[in-house]
């Protein structure tokens, strides 16, 4: 428990495997009725290259499909908001820039 500065800590036990983390956790994952894996990553433990790496799994859940694809639908959105946001900004730095070249 050294380092861990959250007031509650979840531990998560299935066979051999222990997770301790933020949580929260289903009872059985019979309980996931609509879930998405959102992405992959790997860590090292503590941040330190000279640890183990560790592969992280990133998903939601939701209890009903509907649910699921309202927030994916909203994230999708917000992504296309960013990266609209992003290539203006490119655009009108290049242009300042090369307007600044010619004077």
């Amino acid at each position: 428990m050294e380092g861990i500065t959250d007031d509650t800590v979840t531990v998560y036990r299935h066979g051999n495997f222990v997770d301790l983390c933020r949580g929260p956790h289903l009872e059985s994952t019979g309980r996931a009725k609509a879930y998405k894996l959102l992405s992959i990553a790997g860590a090292y433990w503590h941040g330190d290259e000279k640890q183990k790496m560790l592969q992280r799994i990133y998903g939601i859940s939701y209890e009903t499909k509907e649910e699921l694809d309202a927030h994916l639908y909203k994230i999708e959105e917000a992504q296309k908001g960013i990266i609209a946001n992003s290539a203006e900004s490119l655009i009108f730095s290049v242009f300042t820039n090369s307007r600044q070249d010619q004077v």
